[in-house]
Parts: C-alpha cells; sequence; structure tokens
C-alpha cells in the first residue's frame, strides 16, 4: 500500500504548489514534493529521504505524538492545523491537513502551507485591544486573539476555534453583504450587530480580507466593540450640531462616518450617501483652504489641545457657498506625521457670520459718517468764525456810522490802513488840546493808532483787514462821542476816510460772508448726500432742465469773488458767451462749480499785479458740449495723482494740497466728477509749470492748474433724467 502511494506521489504531486509529503508510522520520510522538501529543508536532489523524520521539527518531539493522537480522535485525519515546527534551528509555522493511509495507520499522508509570517503577525496582535481572527475556507475560526475572545464573551480563544462564524450574527443580512463586497473587492468593512456567548447583542466594527496561501485560503480580519459609540452617534442623529470623521484613504481625505445633520448641511439626503464617497476636500469652497486647515489642527495638537470654533467658507453638493465653525481632534498620526483620522464638529453660521458682516458694514459707515462729519466741522469752523467777526464789526460800523456827517457813501476809492494813519496823526495835530473834550480826543486816536500800527503782524491774512476796519469804527465812535466832526478841516477828512474804509469793509464783508454761507450750503448739500449714503439713505435726484449755464456760472462767480480777493488777493475773470442753453440739472451744475472754484481759490498763491492774479472761467460751446474750465495759478498737481485718479478718490488729497496749512476735506473733485458723470459728461485736470524752462516734475516752481468740465448740452434719454446717482462730498 504504502509503495503504491509513493509510486503515485512521484507522478502527481511535484508539480503542486503546496508540500505534500508522506511518512511512515515512525515519521520517516518516504515521500517529499519540492515545495515540501524547501518546507522542511531538505535535499532537493535526495532520492532516499530515509535519513529525515517528522519528529526532528516538533519541539517538543513529544507534540508529534499529542497530533497523532488528535487524529485518531477525529477518525484519522487533521484539517488545517497550525503547527510550530523548528527548521534548521528556525521557527516555522505551518498549516497542516494529513490523514492516516489505512486503517494500520502505517504511513501518514499530509498537506502543508507555510503560514509563518501570517502566524508571526497572530502572534504579535494577542495582546492588542482589537480583536484579530482568520477564518477557513469554510467560514470557521481557526485563529482567534485574546481581545477577540473577551469582545464575544468567551474565556480564551480556544472556545472561539472550529466555530462557524455566521453564528455569531444577529442578521445573516450583515454577513450577506459583507461576503458580496470580499467577492468583489477581496475586503470589506462595517458595522453589523453581533451576539456574545450570553446571547446579549453588540454593535462591532468588522475590517476583514480574503487571503490565498497555495490551495490553502481563507480569511482574517479584526473588530472593535462600537456599541457605546454607536449609541452616541444615535444622539447626534437627534443634535443640530453635524458630527463626521475623516480617514486618509489612498492619498484622499474621505468622511468615514456622519450624522443627518452633516449630510443635510452639505445637501446630501443620508450619511450613507456621504460615508466613504466623499472626499471632504469636495466640501471646501476654497480647496486651498484645507491645506491650511490641516496646518493649523496639527498646531493645536503639538500644543494639546484640539482646533476650536475655526470659521471655513463651505460648499455643498450643489455649489452653494456657507460658512461653518469647526471643532475638530486629531485621532490618528502616521510616522511621518500625516493626519490619518480626525474627527469634529460642524456649524452652520452663514447667518450668523452675514450678520456680523452687515454689523462691521454699518459700523465703518458710521465711522466713515463720524470722519465726514468732522471733517466738515473741521473744514468750516474758520469761515463761520471769519463770518462771525466780519460782521461783528459791520455791525458796529453801521452803528457809528449813522448820522455822521462826513462819512463818505463813495465805498470804491481804495484805501488802507497807511492813509488812516496819516489821517489820524493829522487830525490830532489839528486839535487844540485846550479843553477836557479835545484832550480825551486826542488820547483816544493815539490809543487807536497805536494799536492800529500793529497790523504788520498780521500782514497777508483777513485778520488785517478786519484789524483796520474796527479800528476805522473806533475813530468814527470817538468822533461821534466827542463832537469833534465840526471842529476842523483835518477831523473831517479823517471822518472821510475811516468811513470809506469801513463801509468798503462793510460791504466786502457782506460780500464775504454770503460767499462764506453759499459755499457751507453747496458742501452741507454735498455732506448731506453723503451721510445718506453712508446710512442707506436714498440719494438726491437730479432734475434735468432747460438751463442757462452761462447765468449759473456768473452766479457762483459772483458768490466768491469776494472771497478769492480777500483771501488770495485775486479776481475772478469770465470768458465766453453771454448766455448758453443745456439740459442740466441746475442745483447739481451749481454745486459743481462751487466746488471747481473754491478748489481754484484754496489752491492759489497770494495774487501779485499782472497775469497770475486772476482765477480764469471760461465756457467754450459746440453744437453738442459745453466745456466749462477754471485754471488757477499756484499749488501743483503730480502728474502721477492725475494719471492714476487718485484726486478723484473720495477723501484723498494730493501730496502738496497741504502747503501752508490749507483745510480741505479731499472731497471736492471726487463730487466734480460724480456730478459730470451723472450728466453723461467728462472731468480733465492739467497741472504744468507756469515758467517754460521749469522741469515737468519741478514742483518747487508754481504751476498752472486747469479743471475742464464737459457737458453734453442736451441729457441722454439712457441717463439720469429725473434719476439718482450716489452722491459724495464737497470740496476738497
Amino acid at each position: 500500500m504504502k509503495r503504491n502511494v509513493r509510486r503515485m506521489l512521484a507522478r502527481t504531486a511535484d508539480e503542486l504548489p503546496v508540500g505534500l509529503y508522506l511518512v511512515d508510522r515512525n515519521g520517516t520520510f518516504e515521500y517529499c514534493n519540492p515545495v515540501g522538501r524547501a518546507i522542511f529543508c531538505l535535499p532537493p536532489d535526495a532520492r532516499d529521504l530515509s535519513a529525515f523524520s517528522i519528529r526532528s521539527f516538533y519541539e517538543p518531539q513529544s507534540a508529534r505524538l499529542s497530533l497523532l493522537k488528535r487524529m485518531r480522535e477525529q477518525g484519522g485525519q487533521l484539517r488545517a492545523e497550525l503547527i510550530a515546527l523548528s527548521v534548521n534551528g528556525v521557527q516555522r509555522f505551518v498549516l497542516d491537513s494529513c490523514c492516516f493511509t489505512d486503517e494500520t495507520e502505517e504511513a501518514c499522508l499530509g498537506v502543508v502551507a507555510d503560514v509563518t509570517d501570517l502566524a508571526t503577525y497572530y502572534n504579535m496582535l494577542q495582546d492588542l485591544p482589537v480583536g484579530v481572527y482568520s477564518l477557513s475556507p469554510d467560514k470557521r475560526f481557526v485563529r482567534a486573539n485574546r481581545a477577540l475572545a473577551e469582545i464575544l464573551g468567551y474565556r480564551s480563544p480556544k472556545e472561539l476555534l472550529g466555530r462557524d462564524v455566521a453564528a455569531f450574527y444577529s442578521d445573516p443580512r450583515d454577513l450577506a453583504e459583507l461576503e458580496t463586497k470580499i467577492a468583489r473587492e477581496e475586503n470589506a468593512e462595517g458595522v453589523v450587530a453581533l451576539r456574545k456567548a450570553d446571547g446579549k447583542e453588540i454593535l462591532a466594527k468588522v475590517w476583514t480580507k480574503s487571503f490565498q496561501s497555495g490551495v490553502a485560503g481563507g480569511r482574517f480580519g479584526a473588530l472593535i466593540d462600537v456599541t457605546q459609540a454607536q449609541r452616541y452617534m444615535s444622539a447626534l442623529e437627534d443634535s443640530p450640531t453635524g458630527y463626521y470623521t475623516v480617514a486618509l484613504r489612498s492619498g484622499r481625505h474621505m468622511i468615514t462616518s456622519c450624522n443627518k445633520v452633516f449630510a443635510l448641511m452639505f445637501g446630501y439626503a443620508l450619511p450613507a450617501d456621504m460615508a466613504d464617497r466623499v472626499d471632504i476636500t469636495q466640501l471646501y469652497a476654497r480647496p486651498e483652504d484645507h491645506a491650511r486647515f490641516l496646518e493649523r489642527l496639527a498646531a493645536e495638537q503639538e500644543r494639546g489641545g484640539a482646533l476650536r470654533g475655526e470659521r471655513l467658507l463651505a460648499k455643498k453638493k450643489g455649489g452653494e457657498r456657507f460658512w461653518i465653525a469647526i471643532d475638530c481632534k486629531i485621532v490618528r498620526v502616521l510616522a511621518d506625521g500625516t493626519i490619518a483620522e480626525r474627527m469634529g464638529t460642524v456649524r452652520d453660521i452663514d447667518v450668523e457670520v452675514r450678520l456680523d458682516t452687515e454689523v462691521r458694514k454699518l459700523r465703518e459707515d458710521l465711522e466713515a459718517t463720524t470722519r465726514d462729519v468732522d471733517r466738515f466741522l473741521h473744514n468750516y469752523l474758520m469761515p463761520i468764525l471769519r463770518v462771525e467777526s466780519s460782521l461783528a464789526v459791520s455791525e458796529k460800523v453801521l452803528e457809528v456810522t449813522a448820522g455822521i456827517p462826513g462819512a463818505s457813501d463813495e465805498i470804491d476809492t481804495a484805501t488802507d490802513g497807511d492813509e488812516l494813519e496819516s489821517s489820524m496823526k493829522g487830525a490830532m495835530a489839528a486839535t487844540d488840546s485846550g479843553d477836557a473834550r479835545s484832550k480825551y480826543f486826542r488820547e483816544e486816536l493815539e490809543r487807536l493808532r497805536i494799536t492800529l500800527s500793529r497790523r504788520a503782524n498780521h500782514a497777508g491774512s483777513p485778520l488785517a483787514d478786519i484789524l483796520v476796519a474796527g479800528i476805522a469804527a473806533e475813530v468814527l465812535r470817538v468822533v461821534r462821542d466827542t463832537e469833534m466832526g465840526e471842529r476842523s478841516g483835518q477831523v473831517a477828512s479823517l471822518v472821510n476816510v475811516a468811513g470809506r474804509i469801513a463801509k468798503r469793509f462793510v460791504r466786502h464783508s457782506i460780500e464775504g460772508a454770503l460767499g462764506e454761507l453759499e459755499a457751507i450750503k453747496s458742501h452741507t448739500e454735498a455732506y448731506r448726500a453723503r451721510l445718506g449714503q453712508n446710512l442707506g439713505k436714498e440719494p438726491v435726484p437730479y432734475d434735468f432742465g432747460e438751463s442757462d449755464v452761462v447765468a449759473i456760472v456768473r452766479a457762483s462767480i459772483e458768490a466768491f469773488s469776494a472771497m478769492a480777493l480777500d483771501e488770495r488777493g485775486r479776481r475772478i475773470e469770465y470768458t465766453g458767451p453771454r448766455a448758453v442753453t443745456a439740459e442740466v440739472a441746475a442745483g447739481h451744475l451749481r454745486r459743481m462749480l462751487d466746488n471747481m472754484l473754491l478748489n481754484a481759490i484754496k489752491y492759489s498763491h497770494k495774487g501779485r499785479r499782472g497775469r497770475d492774479d486772476v482765477i480764469g472761467v471760461k465756457i467754450v460751446t459746440t453744437d453738442h458740449e459745453v466745456l466749462i474750465s477754471a485754471t488757477n495759478y499756484g499749488v501743483p498737481i503730480k502728474r502721477e495723482e492725475i494719471e492714476s485718479g487718485v484726486i478723484f478718490q473720495f477723501g484723498r488729497r494730493g501730496e502738496f494740497s497741504h502747503e501752508r496749512d490749507r483745510m480741505g476735506s479731499g472731497i471736492g473733485m471726487y463730487d466734480i466728477r460724480e456730478i459730470a458723470s451723472a450728466h453723461g459728461g467728462t472731468v480733465k485736470v492739467t497741472s504744468t509749470p507756469v515758467a517754460e524752462s521749469a522741469a515737468a516734475e519741478d514742483y518747487s516752481s508754481p504751476f498752472l492748474t486747469t479743471v475742464a468740465i464737459s457737458l453734453p448740452r442736451h441729457h441722454s434719454a439712457g441717463g439720469e433724467r429725473n434719476g439718482t446717482r450716489p452722491m459724495g462730498g464737497g470740496p476738497s
């Protein structure tokens, strides 16, 4: 019998992928195929193997006897027995399936497969808190660690060996689903319900994979008890907060689990639509934010904490963007520092962020409004004080000149402080100091003359004119109180000079005050529009209609002529036609012209006799356009400020506009362009050196600056007729 078996094996077994051996009752090798010889390290070419015994590979050798005993107890055979052998002093694990060749146990025929690597792996995992196992092809436990036995309610892994894994599944459909996945992908995972030894049900997360080693196949895997975690997940399903977990799979950050709130938040119907299907980077509105998020998460991990309240712009399945807040913690990190698993919660804060944005915008608008008000008050404090001072002196002049003989009504003759001082000296010299009234008259005039002599301290300032006019008014008061006007020709001459000075000042004060008030009115309208824009109110409507542009220009010139003469010593000179009709918004056009003239006055140098003492206003017309320009001699505007459009930006002033503390708000040019644009027009600014020899960028010399506004004579029907535009500012 033994000889027949050996001959049969020699003919068929040499090509098998597993080890095949035949030993006699003493364990002496009768036959071993090439794979078996490699496993047992037998000579590959030796025909006689009688010098080798299978017992020599068992430690202790009595283990071989125990194996034979188990064979007899199981009807003369063993299936897939895991055996530890010592081959040339090295431990090797094999799966051995063997049987007796006949009832006399004359020989033993066996099939072995080397599973050393797998067995070593299982031995290493014995003390892990994760259940680890392997199954035979017929799905019975052939290996299990202590954690698996404990999870399933058994005292030791041995109690699990040989048991059918199907008996542990509460729902056969869970097992069938895993089987389907394994057949398709060779590995599977899922959460399943299992029954313990005492019949209690638990929830377990299972990972399993099929393997093949020669003809010996099977399955190995791992599982953990997630009963408590699943309870938490169930509780999270009813939470208003989204919960999720992410794991790194083949370089992709896959969502492995989430609750329904999380799924709905991102536009998915169910958690199953996202788990193991969606890469979380798909949910970032800005892909670059994901890398930054991981960096911040790793930094918090190094500090021993979790990332909390991180705001991110997310994206729903349909592409809609919204803001979220994330609390996240790292679960597992790879050896190279890569984040392998993380878990976190998510809140939809889109409404909160949008409200914050609105509040921030309102705060910024309020701050802008406050700045505008501050700028407004600062810009017009001095003009208001000048008006107040001028009107106070004018009131005194009107009071003291009432009924004084000799106070001439001629107010066009130019006079100055020198003439007044000379007249005061002449009147004092011609007055006899014999009586008390004459003495008082002389003393008062001397006191006033000394005060007048200090006018040089205010040269070039409007305060000098106010001082001279005030002294003139005091002189008239002294003449009236002492009744000295009829005593001499010198006193009468003094009255005439003082009266002319006082009345000239009154006229200019009133004209100047009207100009200042007109400017304040224009600025107030502009600022009201700007404040309304900041506070979200409807802008001021443009009321277009046929108007005489020249009349509007002349009205603006008339309002600011006194200011130009008093503050800069300049006349405003108009050149152009007597009348030009165009379709304009008259009120807004007047404000635009006021802005233009105020800027021309403010940034002019002090006038000197000659061609540079004029602010030129010019109108040129065509059939379709009206060109209005204003040219002044004075402060330059840098070429790059014009070319870049900086001078038209709200609140921006040119680099040289602060020269000699010139006050301004940086809104005039902005307002000019806004109004011109509303009319369908344009604004052009040029600023060039007066001296032909001066370089274009030599800003130390005076410049001629021209603001030219081109307006269509007929307003376009597609424009802003009776419409509105955002309004801004006043003169800068």
